[in-house]
């Protein structure tokens, strides 16, 4: 099993470096789905005291706000150039096991005023 995170928007790969999160109770504009899988063994052990990943289907906001907040430190952004394609927006379901944790949510495409 590979120590990266990996990330699927509407089930094709998404890079670490095309998506940012930002948490939203109702996703705007919205439309789309993520999954997003981070290998046990890429979370250190502060790191996992901190998250407190469990399993559960609609976790409250303050959690996932939590999870968002420590998720980026994991993003490894392989190309700091790129622009962001999609914005995570929240966590419906999560699913922890020993060798992975599994985010599963609404996410909406990066939108900007250029």
């Amino acid at each position: 099993m590979s120590n990266e995170l990996t990330i699927q928007v509407d089930g094709q790969h998404a890079s670490p470096s095309e998506i940012v999160l930002h948490f939203q109770a109702d996703p705007f504009p919205g439309g789309h789905r993520y999954e997003m899988v981070i290998p046990r063994k890429a979370i250190s052990g502060e790191l996992w005291e901190y998250t407190k990943f469990e399993d559960t289907k609609n976790p409250s906001e303050d959690q996932a706000r939590n999870w968002f907040y420590w998720i980026p430190s994991l993003l490894q952004r392989q190309d700091e150039a790129a622009r962001a394609k999609f914005v995570l927006n929240n966590v419906q379901h999560i699913r922890v096991s020993h060798d992975e944790v599994l985010l599963c949510g609404d996410c909406s495409p990066f939108v900007t005023t250029d």
